[in-house]
């Protein structure tokens, strides 16, 4: 009905090719420390330790000359540009330390703890650790809602049609909970393509193993003080973007059913969730405060914006625009 189901398909479409054409270029920093991430993926083993010594020793080593060389230009011995030519080749060769060092930082883990080692780029891509905003893809998932759903229960007043559908109470209930309960369904689909699309895509150029690991063994997830299985914060993940999405629905079909109007749906709807994230993408970030990006950005919030305690009061408020929306849903339906 009002074509909702060419506007699911072509976001679904929209969402799943946005993810498959990204690419994720490796500079050679990067694929230096995936191959030798991918080389210790797992537990620590006496080869392991091997490996990791011999690349600390010869960085040792490098380092040690280009010491030697700078103190034989301080006393005099060979000239400053002499020195920096000996010291070119060594260069080359620590240029990839800063990687090492968080081969150090996990190996260092690991033999506290006892955990496994686990190559994060993908999860922190996943994540949004490593990458920009999810603010645009929020605004698409937020335009794709509205547009399809804008007309969920209104669509029966423009037409007249309540006379006939609401012959009884329970005909008209059961008519509210199945549109819902479609309008659910159909938003968790096209949620999905984006998500499972992203996930290949990542996957393709940062290996996602390890997987039933533990959170701890990101060095920035360990800052959330969470000891659970990577498998398991990613599908909570998931699920707080889906709530999030699921609050944006509710906001848009309760407009629907009370406004009783298409067009004036379609504009409030775009008023209140869709402008400001607008003007958050503007740089005026009051806006993220008056929207769910905090919670559909769950992870990246929690870490570097927000906290814990804030992302968990906009979990409570997108909990209680779902059983608010439900309940006034209800009510409609009812009379």
């Amino acid at each position: 009905m009002n074509r909702a189901l060419l506007i699911l398909l072509t976001f679904a479409i929209l969402f799943g090719y946005q993810h498959l054409s990204k690419t994720y270029t490796l500079t050679p920093a990067e694929t230096y420390y995936q191959n030798i991430m991918t080389e210790l993926s797992g537990d620590l083993t006496e080869e392991k330790t091997s490996l990791i010594e011999q690349e600390r020793k010869r960085y040792e080593e490098a380092f040690a000359k280009i010491k030697s060389i700078d103190e034989m230009v301080a006393k005099g011995k060979i000239s400053m540009e002499e020195g920096e030519n000996i010291k070119s080749p060594y260069y080359s060769e620590t240029a990839f330390y800063p990687s090492f060092q968080r081969v150090l930082q996990q190996y260092d883990y690991v033999v506290d703890s006892g955990g496994k080692f686990v190559y994060d780029t993908g999860y922190l891509l996943i994540f949004g650790l490593s990458q920009s905003s999810r603010s645009p893809d929020l605004i698409l998932f937020t335009v794709c809602i509205i547009f399809a759903f804008s007309a969920l229960f209104s669509m029966e007043y423009r037409d007249k049609s309540w006379n006939l559908l609401a012959a009884t109470r329970r005909g008209k209930r059961d008519i509210y909970k199945s549109k819902l309960l479609l309008a659910m369904a159909a938003t968790t689909a096209v949620f999905a393509s984006g998500w499972v699309c992203q996930i290949i895509q990542v996957a393709r150029s940062c290996p996602l193993r390890e997987i039933t690991s533990s959170t701890m063994a990101l060095a920035q997830l360990r800052e959330m003080k969470l000891d659970m299985p990577l498998a398991v914060l990613l599908l909570l993940m998931a699920l707080l973007q889906i709530l999030s999405l699921f609050a944006v629905l509710m906001v848009t079909v309760c407009l629907s059913d009370r406004l009783k109007n298409h067009i004036q749906t379609l504009s409030v709807s775009v008023l209140l969730l869709i402008v400001p994230l607008i003007l958050n993408e503007m740089g005026l970030t009051f806006g993220k405060w008056v929207s769910l990006l905090p919670l559909y950005d769950c992870v990246n919030s929690v870490l570097i914006n927000h906290g814990l305690a804030i992302n968990a009061g906009y979990l409570a408020a997108a909990a209680v625009l779902l059983a608010g929306g439900i309940l006034t849903l209800r009510k409609s339906a009812s009379k």
